[in-house]
């Protein structure tokens, strides 16, 4: 039996307006990015949920790392979603369906 880990996105896949979902595991939806930010901040990606900034980096043996704003590599992440827009939020006065 095949254990081997396979990734179904990879770094290449991402393109601005994309948001995806980065996570320790496979299936751990633990951080997103939203890659359409970023181009404008001149980073590799922008972390929404406000925890810190970096970049996204695919270092030599295949593995996504992270690397802050303070150059300090976090360990490995997985690309376990992308939604390929950004869900727009409703401008201010827009009716919002329930």
């Amino acid at each position: 039996m095949d254990l081997t880990l396979k990734r179904s996105w990879f770094f290449s896949d991402l393109k601005p307006g994309m948001v995806a979902w980065l996570g320790c595991t496979p299936n751990d939806r633990r951080i997103q990015v939203d890659f359409d930010t970023a181009a404008s901040a001149g980073l590799g990606f922008y972390v929404i949920n406000g925890a810190w900034r970096g970049v996204l980096y695919e270092g030599d043996e295949g593995c996504l790392y992270i690397i802050d704003e303070r150059g300090e590599r976090h360990q490995p992440v997985y690309i376990v979603e992308v939604e390929k827009e950004k869900a727009q939020e409703p401008a201010p006065g827009d009716e919002v369906a329930f």
